[in-house]
């Protein structure tokens, strides 16, 4: 059992078919001194993984338990491409030393690596990514042959007002001896310079003022990427393929509005719905797909947010319109009618001349759905009957000579 210490690389893979599959144990990280008791297990567990890979025609290359921010994470990696039912089965052999409950967990969960997964594979951090920096104040010439600020005892207040002055730069701390100790904190206090829960009484920023490697060893209890059991040779990249599972798909488009977005509406997640469908994340929106689109940004928002509007017709006029707008994708705009009644139908529009009062001239021509009678210029050049009516301006002629 070992920090992480490199991340991996990734690829993207196309088809449906992968090497490399994952799956949810348990969620959510527990507390550092529970995760310190399992460090025989994670000793046993390995050695079983590596006596199970050894076996003949075995097809597993690597297997891992890793505990992440969000919980713990099997993958495996086989020596080819295999259905999602065959790794399984493959799978549970290699895992057999995890208790009954996570090997359920990991025969129900078990899943190819996607891209979603490799978002949270990326966000793995190392024990590097979480070393504090360490704020010293900038000596100057007069100074030089003073005594280091850390050996002049001071009143705290005094020593974070200095810390914090505007002459104050940031570099990086000395480099601590930090090892990871899975003896309980109470049994080798040493390791925490004598402090006890610091991670837990005391906050993370202000500890790394007072003492930088209690305060690297705090965050790394707290966000630091563990490899719990390891079993074989961890490759340098790993392969991912795209969500094609439509809870995957909706969960990957919840992560990607909540990354920008505090409270986000029905309205950002279509936009983003429409920015993944073009990086090819998400399937394209096409022709009479419209419901099958909407729902899927709205089944995302309620995931979310469940107290959110998702119906598109609950909506206000303008959030209507900015959907109407995001649906046409900002490249070939979508032709059908973008009235929700006609979802699914094939567009047929009726053009007549556009006359404002009887008699008059036309003012040009307007198109309306054959089916619903929806103007087609609703969330495309107009969002609102006064923008509709409003009268075009009326160039000013320009004298010469002016």
């Amino acid at each position: 059992m070992q920090f992480l210490h490199e991340q991996p690389s990734f690829s993207l893979k196309e088809g449906t078919k992968t090497d490399t599959f994952v799956a949810d144990l348990f969620q959510p990280r527990p507390d550092f001194d529970q995760i310190a008791a399992f460090h025989q297990w994670g000793t046993d567990a390995r050695e079983k993984m590596l006596e199970a890979m050894g076996r003949k025609n075995s097809p597993v290359l690597w297997a891992a338990l890793v505990l992440d921010e969000c919980g713990l994470l099997a993958v495996v990696r086989f020596q080819h491409r295999l259905q999602t039912c065959h790794a399984k089965s493959a799978a549970a052999c290699i895992m057999a030393c995890l208790p009954d409950q996570q090997r359920a967990a990991m025969e129900k969960d078990l899943r190819p690596l996607d891209e979603l997964d490799s978002l949270r594979l990326k966000a793995w951090k190392t024990l590097a990514a979480v070393r504090p920096k360490e704020k010293r104040k900038r000596a100057s010439s007069d100074d030089e042959d003073a005594e280091p600020l850390a050996k002049k005892p001071r009143p705290m207040h005094e020593l974070l007002a200095e810390l914090s002055s505007d002459s104050e730069s940031e570099q990086e701390a000395t480099p601590p001896h930090l090892a990871l100790s899975f003896a309980p904190h109470s049994a080798a206090p040493s390791a925490r310079g004598g402090a006890a829960s610091a991670s837990a009484t005391l906050d993370v920023s202000v500890l790394a003022l007072l003492d930088p490697t209690c305060a690297w060893q705090a965050r790394a209890e707290l966000m630091a990427t563990i490899v719990v059991a390891e079993a074989g040779q961890r490759p340098a990249e790993l392969p991912f393929i795209r969500c094609h599972r439509e809870k995957r798909r909706e969960l990957l488009l919840k992560s990607t509005v909540e990354a920008e977005w505090s409270n986000p509406t029905l309205v950002k997640f279509v936009q983003a719905a429409m920015k993944l469908a073009k990086e090819g994340s998400l399937p394209p929106f096409k022709q009479g797909a419209r419901a099958e689109f909407l729902s899927r940004c709205a089944a995302a928002l309620l995931r979310s947010n469940p107290r959110a509007e998702g119906n598109v017709s609950q909506l206000s006029a303008e959030e209507q319109a900015l959907i109407r707008h995001a649906v046409g994708g900002g490249g070939v705009p979508y032709d059908g009618c973008l009235n929700q009644e006609c979802a699914g139908r094939r567009p047929k529009w009726d053009t007549m001349p556009f006359i404002l009062e009887p008699g008059g001239e036309a003012e040009g021509t307007i198109s309306r759905c054959a089916h619903c009678g929806f103007l087609k210029s609703f969330g495309r050049t107009h969002t609102s009957i006064n923008g509709l009516l409003k009268p075009k301006p009326t160039p000013t002629p320009r004298i010469l000579g002016r």
